[in-house]
């Protein structure tokens, strides 16, 4: 089915009208599939930046927990060199009569 017309007295070589419908279906085909391109690159664009901000909130997570981890060590340490001392208070003396 060839989509160009030309009024000519001369025969079209057929590799020309084919030419020629190729470019037709191209050009009525560009318009949606540059939108339909353009919508999906902003999706992937969207994602990549959900992505980025999911990661960006778990490496926050991850130093948070290696913070609290090291005051947890640092406490524990500290509670184990403490040093246990013992002093007289008083003295209690009885006996049996």
């Amino acid at each position: 089915m060839a989509l160009v017309h030309v009024f000519s007295p001369f025969p079209k070589p057929k590799f020309i009208v084919k030419l020629a419908n190729f470019a037709y279906e191209l050009t009525k085909r560009w318009p949606s599939d540059s939108v339909e391109k353009l919508a999906r690159e902003k999706e992937v664009k969207a994602l990549e930046s959900q992505r980025n901000a999911k990661r960006r909130a778990l490496f926050d997570a991850q130093d948070d927990i290696d913070r609290r981890r090291e005051q947890l060590i640092a406490e524990i340490e500290r509670k184990l060199q403490q040093r246990v001392s013992q002093k007289k208070l008083f003295s209690i003396r009885w006996s049996l009569a």
